[in-house]
């Protein structure tokens, strides 16, 4: 085992949210088929307001397994460095010294094999952002069997487990591009059919799925509620939140809840939000919890010495 290259912390406040209360036809990977009923619901001694939240980068954090570590280069940036989900699996006890009562996890779908240069270097989807297969797992991040296990080994600490979902977009060069079946479920910017307004755009550049389409939002509700159901995820980080229309998270919201009970938690990211501007998602009840932003720029500038302590007591106290 290797001990961990990067550990991830969090320096974001939550704003959580005021709570109000069709046939799958896979184009691509088929569904794996479950091994076992979804575990159990664990009862946490700690609120989600109260969470410690703690963010992991897997392929930074701890390498495992080198047996699946593939084009692995630790001298450059954008390549893959080789952690997994097996290595924070056995980091967890330190990761449960700090205080920490939350997860937080990458993407862990299979992403494009290739790399893009846009950065000015070669970068590859270490990150897990750029889905080539939604019904795979990554395999240099591990298999289904090792993301059940971490979840596991977590709920045995009292830790709750965030997967990061993508629903806007997919990888570049994805294989949705070629396959006909999806193809069409796709704007692009090679289509020219990349709108200007959130909704609409292709984000860095990335194929922007077309959510709005009954048949795409079934084939994304199954890929990822049928992970969460086999693994027992407590919830999940909602990625690119506002590029996706209100209609698909209050139907994703049904689904959850349906699926995975009342306690599964969604997270969203909508970029530059805070507590004012999250209201359009809190209000009709599509997410638990967002992320502000603008705590990190505050927190920031009184850790530098930018701002005096008696502004930052009352921000604070303001929020």
């Amino acid at each position: 085992m290797r001990a961990p290259r990067a550990a991830t912390l969090l320096l974001a406040s939550l704003v959580l949210g005021a709570c109000a209360s069709a046939p799958h036809a896979p184009a691509q990977t088929p569904p794996p088929a479950a091994t076992a009923p979804r575990p159990a619901p664990v009862v946490h001694p700690t609120p989600w307001g109260d969470s410690v939240l703690y963010f992991v980068l897997l392929d930074r954090f701890a390498d495992g397994d080198p047996k699946n570590d593939t084009q692995v280069d630790l001298r450059s940036k954008g390549t893959f460095h080789g952690g997994d989900l097996k290595g924070l699996t056995e980091q967890l006890g330190e990761i449960a010294d700090l205080g920490v009562t939350a997860l937080w996890i990458n993407p862990v779908v299979k992403n494009i094999p290739g790399f893009v240069t846009g950065a000015g270097f070669p970068d590859w989807a270490y990150h897990g952002y750029w889905a080539d297969d939604f019904y795979a797992m990554d395999p240099r991040f591990g298999t289904e069997d090792d993301l059940r296990a971490l979840v596991d080994a977590a709920h045995k600490r009292g830790i709750r487990v965030l997967l990061d979902v993508v629903y806007n977009h997919v990888g570049y060069d994805s294989q949705y591009l070629t396959n006909p079946k999806t193809r069409g479920w796709l704007r692009t910017e090679a289509a020219g059919t990349c709108g200007q307004d959130d909704l609409t755009s292709c984000v860095s550049g990335l194929p922007d799925l077309k959510t709005e389409l009954p048949q795409v939002q079934d084939y994304l509700f199954e890929a990822h509620l049928g992970l969460a159901e086999r693994t027992g995820l407590d919830g999940f980080r909602l990625d690119t939140v506002k590029h996706v229309d209100h209609r698909f998270w209050q139907e994703h919201r049904v689904r959850t809840r349906g699926r995975l009970g009342n306690d599964f938690f969604l997270l969203g990211e909508v970029w530059g939000g805070d507590a004012e501007s999250l209201d359009p998602w809190f209000a009709p009840d599509e997410m638990d919890a967002g992320f502000d932003f603008g705590f990190q720029g505050s927190a920031i500038a009184w850790l530098q010495g930018r701002g005096r302590t008696v502004a930052f007591d009352r921000y604070l106290k303001g929020r």
